[in-house]
């Protein structure tokens, strides 16, 4: 259906224009021109998740990275004490486990759908091989990969140093606090007389 009929009678989406139409608005992948689309969305792989599903665990040997195309997934970590700690909430459009496609390593955070939630996943043996047959493409993918990983660790650096900022501001109200009790209670040591010259 052409003209005046399609905005009538819309089409369906098909599965694999829904695919290239979500690839398209994620910011990895923005800016790919539609045979660029094509070619990578043969390297993925459709997952499905009802709410409160663990995607993956923190420990657990990272495989490749995902992105939303529907739904919302926590991001948690267990925190020093043992206690499980929300340090992100991602949908539609958001990657995650990104790291795995450049590294072997385990799992830095646990995962969990929120609500029923479909993802694309990028193993990565399979984007490894992708790189070998279409290495100006995934050289391409690959910087942009390296270039969101710069950024969120710039974002990270960034709360680092307000964090330590913070902290110093906390410790020398504790510590003025600590001293003005001292002296309220009478066991502060008196400052000396000021000894006129």
């Amino acid at each position: 259906m052409d003209g005046i009929w399609g905005y009538i009678f819309p089409k369906k989406l098909t599965e694999r224009e829904k695919m290239l139409k979500v690839l398209a608005q994620t910011p990895i992948f923005e800016g790919f021109s539609r045979s660029k689309l094509v070619r990578l969305q043969r390297i993925l792989h459709e997952r499905r998740f009802r709410a409160g599903e663990t995607i993956f665990e923190m420990g657990e040997p990272g495989v490749g990275m995902y992105v939303i195309v529907e739904g919302e997934v926590s991001v948690t970590i267990v925190s020093e004490l043992g206690e499980e700690e929300e340090v992100a909430r991602l949908s539609q459009g958001q990657t995650f486990g990104d790291l795995a496609l450049i590294e072997n390593h385990l799992r830095s955070a646990s995962v969990r759908a929120v609500t029923s939630t479909q993802l694309f996943g990028l193993i990565r043996s399979e984007f490894l091989d992708f790189l070998s047959n279409d290495p100006a493409l995934g050289v391409e993918f690959l910087m942009r990969l390296l270039k969101m990983v710069g950024d969120r660790l710039h974002h990270t650096n960034r709360e680092l140093v307000e964090a330590r900022s913070k902290l110093h501001t906390l410790q020398n109200e504790i510590k003025a606090n600590v001293d003005l009790l001292q002296l309220v209670s009478g066991g502060a040591t008196p400052l000396e007389p000021i000894k006129p010259k």
